[in-house]
């Protein structure tokens, strides 16, 4: 049986084969443009601080220079933010891929920052659970699983008004 997971993320070999030079081009162009703006935001703030006038940019260096520890942690809960946002939509995706097997599927909450996700299936037997793990096998083998940890519950029909759910992702 061939597994759908080797879609997600694409692997490096579809990089470097040029499979994927249409979606670097847009990214390229969206980091110059990007770049752009930040170049104009840098000029503004240049005229405006020389008339004590504080622009965003302005007040963002000052918030660094003023507390640089706080201002990092921002940052970082910011991108993990982010980052759980992807992972959730590519797990979204994947569900929806076996929708014929899921029942229902929601982002759960926890008190840790996981990544968690209870899953009911329509029929609750191996072959189901094994077909669903599959992302989490090809996930547990890449960088992120450290940083990022996810995990999938599998729940009876049952216990559903138990499930402390964060988002819904399928029903």
């Amino acid at each position: 049986m061939m597994s759908d997971y080797n879609k997600i993320p694409p692997s490096t070999d579809d990089l470097s084969s040029g499979k994927s030079d249409p979606v670097i081009s847009l990214l390229l162009q969206a980091l110059d443009n990007r770049a752009d703006q930040l170049k104009q935001d840098i000029a503004i703030s240049q005229e405006m601080v020389k008339l004590g006038i504080d622009t965003d940019l302005i007040g963002l260096i000052k918030k660094v220079v003023d507390n640089p520890l706080n201002t990092l942690m921002e940052g970082r809960n910011t991108l993990d933010s982010h980052v759980a946002g992807i992972f959730t939509a590519i797990i979204k995706s994947y569900l929806e891929r076996h929708k014929d097997k899921v029942y229902k599927a929601f982002r759960t909450e926890t008190k840790s920052n996981d990544l968690h996700f209870t899953i009911i299936l329509n029929e609750d037997n191996f072959e189901n659970r094994e077909i669903l793990l599959e992302i989490l096998v090809a996930y547990h083998q890449t960088q992120f699983a450290e940083l990022y940890p996810i995990y999938f519950q599998f729940a009876p029909k049952d216990l559903e008004s138990k499930i402390p759910v964060k988002e819904l992702l399928l029903a």
